[in-house]
């Protein structure tokens, strides 16, 4: 998948860029590297400690250190390998939205934001209070490096890798600009294709995230299974564009009614878990 990134980012990109890549593993094609122009990687190996997103934002966090260090650059925008433009205009349209009361850009949450009269104690007010369309994700995330160094923001803080970043926005009363999920590829089975927010995701028509690209077993991914074909046709023709064309795309409209489904999936389980569990630990 990292390829095919790379390579969406050289098709796509018309402005000056350079791409740093942290690696986390022995699984690296650094001959494929070499014959490419402004790249830089740098090999590290978070402690044993670090677990999920602390060990995502820690990769972050050096590749991060790492553009400082050459003090030319201003912007810096995150990207997981699985995500990548699939339309020129994705990187302008993400530079335009920034101004003096913007302070990040991106790929947006699914969810919407909680609502004033929910209380802060409950696990629905932490979910959507950080998986919110008002909140960029990192797979896509822009900003200055200014920002970062000086709000003293972390890749590891937020709840969730990145969202330290939105979280500051608000807190300081910037704006949170970005584009919300737009489409998705017709499913292989009789799936409700409306429902799917997590996988093989168009956002704003410009940006694909094909979810879960690290994970060895597509069955840990909800609802991958349902998009296997496409998650393949993917890696195999090595971009995403083909998912704009009329005849392969479902195009999101009913957001609000998604969200009340997935609240009222979400208490099901938690009451179902609490029915047949005496304690929680």
């Amino acid at each position: 998948m990292l390829n095919i990134c790379l390579d969406a980012i050289e098709r796509h990109t018309k402005v000056d860029y350079h791409v740093f890549i942290a690696v986390d593993g022995e699984k690296v094609d650094f001959d494929a590297w070499q014959k490419r122009t402004n790249i830089t990687y740098e090999f590290h190996k978070p402690s044993r400690e670090l677990k999920g997103s602390a060990r995502h934002g820690d990769l972050l966090n050096v590749v991060t250190s790492r553009v400082r260090v050459q003090n030319f650059h201003h912007w810096i925008l995150t990207l997981d390998y699985d995500c990548f433009p699939i339309a020129d205009a994705w990187i302008c349209d993400l530079l335009m939205m920034h101004g003096e009361k913007v302070g990040c850009s991106g790929i947006l949450h699914p969810w919407k934001p909680p609502p004033p009269e929910l209380s802060d104690k409950t696990i629905e007010y932490r979910v959507r209070n950080g998986w919110n369309w008002g909140n960029t994700h990192v797979a896509c995330q822009l900003t200055t490096l200014d920002y970062g160094r000086i709000n003293r923001l972390d890749y590891r803080d937020g709840g969730d890798t990145g969202l330290a970043f939105p979280k500051n926005a608000h807190d300081k009363c910037l704006e949170v600009k970005g584009f919300m999920p737009s489409m998705c590829p017709m499913p292989d089975d009789d799936f409700n294709p409306e429902f799917n927010r997590d996988v093989c995701v168009v956002f704003g028509d410009k940006v694909f995230h094909l979810g879960g690209g690290s994970r060895d077993k597509e069955s840990l991914i909800w609802p991958a299974q349902s998009f296997h074909r496409s998650r393949e046709r993917v890696r195999s023709e090595g971009h995403a564009r083909w998912i704009l064309d009329e005849g392969y795309r479902y195009k999101f409209d009913k957001e609000e009614k998604v969200v009340e489904a997935k609240m009222q999936v979400m208490h099901a389980l938690m009451r179902q878990y609490l029915e047949n569990n005496e304690s929680l630990f």
